[in-house]
């Protein structure tokens, strides 16, 4: 027997009609957030006048000792990215004594000291709000848009051929996108915030701190939340300085550490040998668990 199809018929004219009450949805470009749009576009819109203003954070110390620094437009009411030329310190000396002996393998020093003329900060931490109380008045430097543009188009950059395999890593398809990292402690403000600057030193022409607790080197998916890195293909001292737990964890001994070893795992550093695909224990580390086997 030949079932009618008009059952069928009806209900999917049924459905068509349900369906037509439903407004379209309207065609949304790509990354249209607006608060996101917002980190991404906005220009400076505050200039302030600083001078001696020391930012301790983690291992490292920051020091804006003379110059100028511009706020971009503040986003959901915080301050989230700065940007400084003029005079500038930075310091940073490891706690653990296998990173002060990684990092003299390196620079031929256990600390680093390092003067620079212009840097990019973002931040989710109270950053803002520790510029703003400390600084001396408000002023204008059109350097500083110049300074904003640069490092944008830095940290947005992919080389098609990357130089080294520092730069490979940091600019790989899992590369780290500084204003949606901004945008998730925004929409998560019970989370710790992060620190990031990007220093342009005397001598290291694109250093970078990063004091992060969800994870310093996302590229590498590690869970040490401090890094100091030096980009600069080519150069004998390009590589990961530094990859470890915060302070209070390494004093604590309560990081995420190898078999019980107080050492951190390594970030297999140098340009040429050392920077493999995945987090590699250092030599200085594995003597060091081994010893605490």
């Amino acid at each position: 027997m030949r079932m009618s199809r008009a059952p069928f018929r009806a209900a999917l004219l049924a459905t068509g009609a349900a369906l037509a009450a439903f407004p379209a949805p309207q065609d949304s470009k790509p990354n249209s957030e607006p608060v996101y749009r917002s980190l991404r576009d906005s220009g400076l819109a505050d200039t302030l006048v600083v001078e001696n203003i020391a930012m301790h954070r983690d291992a490292g110390v920051l020091t804006l000792k003379s110059g100028v620094n511009g706020f971009t437009a503040p986003a959901m009411g915080r301050d989230t990215v700065a940007v400084f030329v003029g005079e500038g310190e930075f310091a940073f000396t490891p706690g653990p004594a296998v990173e002060k002996a990684y990092l003299k393998s390196l620079i031929q020093q256990e600390t680093v000291l390092e003067t620079f003329d212009r840097a990019m900060l973002c931040f989710t931490d109270d950053t803002g709000k520790e510029i703003r109380g400390q600084a001396k008045s408000h002023a204008t430097d059109p350097k500083l848009a110049d300074v904003l543009r640069d490092y944008r188009k830095r940290l947005r950059s992919r080389p098609e051929t990357p130089r080294s395999l520092v730069e490979a890593r940091l600019t790989s398809d899992v590369m780290d996108n500084v204003e949606a990292d901004i945008l998730t402690d925004l929409y998560n403000p019970r989370q710790p915030g992060f620190f990031s600057a990007y220093l342009h030193g005397r001598k290291h022409s694109d250093l970078r701190l990063q004091v992060r607790p969800r994870g310093a080197f996302p590229e590498m998916a590690t869970p040490e939340e401090v890094a100091l890195i030096n980009l600069d293909p080519g150069a004998p001292q390009e590589g990961i300085w530094y990859l470890s737990h915060l302070q209070p964890e390494l004093e604590k001994k309560a990081g995420s550490f190898r078999n019980g070893c107080t050492e951190p795992l390594s970030r297999g550093t140098n340009s040429t040998t050392r920077l493999a695909t995945r987090p590699m224990v250092s030599f200085y580390s594995r003597r060091a668990c081994r010893r605490a086997k």
